[in-house]
């Protein structure tokens, strides 16, 4: 499997521009990461190619989740992207083709870095979610309660204003716009530069519908190779309440990093 396509299953031409606008999210644009960067180093780069395969007499069953991240941070400024795509069949019939890409931009007052504001925007689809479109944009605040090398554990809190077309059923359709409260915590733990765990999640709750809400969460573990290669497990759990739709993925794979 390599880092943009799978074995097996058949791309039409939408998966092909959605493999170019992932590739083209390393080149063009900007993901950070934590406890990392110095004075010199001011640029990360992290691709990701992860995925499983099941195949017996009766089923076959297939998964590719390809990401790519690239930051960079000056001074008091930090700017970052994403953009991940989840593609899987389950005896030739689609199960997921769902796509997220986000840009952000941190500031940070004061020298430790511990505390931030930050603005992004975010757009996603997807099969699994009956996402048709989702696109939010909004800002916040964020602090690092713990910002070492070895550990990191950072919370952060603001306003987004989402609009999203989603498919109810395979009839009805469904056009809104809200505003939501986004919660994020994440942490990251490093042991000898041997092994990485790294993880946290989302809660998005509608301020206008308390039964509209979005839950993201993931979770991986890296063993470390060498010359920035890893191998990596990652588990992935999200839930679209307004949809009444979820998805939990498990993979593996490969992952190279890199700050320079």
């Amino acid at each position: 499997m390599d880092l943009f396509s799978f074995a097996g299953g058949n791309m039409n031409n939408l998966s092909v521009v959605k493999t170019v606008l992932v590739f083209l999210a390393c080149l063009l644009n900007t993901t950070g990461s934590s406890a990392q960067y110095s004075d010199t180093t001011q640029h990360y780069l992290k691709l990701a190619a992860t995925g499983s395969i099941n195949k017996t007499n009766e089923t076959e069953n297939y998964l590719a989740n390809n990401s790519c991240r690239f930051g960079m941070r000056r001074k008091r400024v930090g700017m970052n992207t994403s953009a991940a795509w989840v593609y899987g069949e389950q005896n030739n019939v689609l199960s997921n083709n769902d796509f997220n890409a986000w840009a952000d931009m941190n500031w940070y007052p004061h020298s430790s870095r511990n505390f931030y504001y930050w603005a992004l925007a975010n757009y996603t689809t997807s099969y699994s979610l009956k996402i048709n479109s989702q696109y939010q944009t909004g800002a916040g605040i964020a602090y690092s309660i713990i910002n070492r090398d070895s550990i990191y554990l950072n919370v952060s809190d603001g306003i987004l204003y989402e609009y999203s077309d989603l498919q109810l059923s395979d009839t009805l359709g469904e056009r809104y716009n809200t505003y939501r409260n986004s919660l994020r915590l994440w942490f990251r733990y490093k042991y000898k530069n041997m092994i990485a765990f790294d993880g946290g999640g989302f809660l998005q709750n509608s301020l206008k519908d308390g039964n509209d809400y979005i839950i993201r969460t993931s979770a991986s573990l890296d063993f470390k190779l060498g010359r920035g290669f890893s191998l990596r497990a990652t588990l992935v759990y999200n839930k679209f309440n307004r949809t009444d739709k979820e998805n939990l993925l498990f993979n593996y794979g490969l992952v190279y990093e890199k700050y320079f």
